[in-house]
């Protein structure tokens, strides 16, 4: 489960991007974040997946409370728990797709013999 708690992202001292948002996500829950162009969406996405830091809040992740994790905690969850479809390709044009869904795979030390099982169930769904 997310639970985001009074999160807020400042830039700037005059520039909030999020002001104390709350947020509550199940596991199997889809959501939809819409609005205007600039109006926090992709920083609030970077904040869930754990790529951007929030400057006030608490954000709660399985009873984790994640935003005082450091980047070397935060690389782990966004490599086991977190996926991401971006607006532009995120992928690496000389590799294949199947290549491309092997790298995180390879950061996770999966055993290779079960990699490609993995990678073979990823493609499916």
């Amino acid at each position: 489960m997310i639970e985001l708690k009074q999160i807020s992202k400042k830039y700037t001292e005059h520039t909030t991007v999020l002001n104390n948002i709350d947020l509550t996500i199940k596991k199997g829950e889809y959501i939809a974040i819409m609005g205007p162009s600039g109006a926090g969406k992709t920083t609030l996405m970077n904040i869930i997946g754990c790529i951007d830091s929030c400057t006030g809040g608490k954000y709660i992740l399985d009873g984790n409370d994640v935003s005082s994790y450091n980047d070397k905690e935060k690389a782990r969850l966004r490599n086991e728990k977190f996926g991401f479809v971006v607006q532009d390709f995120g992928l690496i044009s000389s590799m294949s797709v199947f290549q491309n869904i092997q790298i995180p795979l390879l950061y996770r030390k999966n055993k290779k013999g079960n990699q490609k099982e993995k990678i073979e169930e990823i493609l499916k769904n």
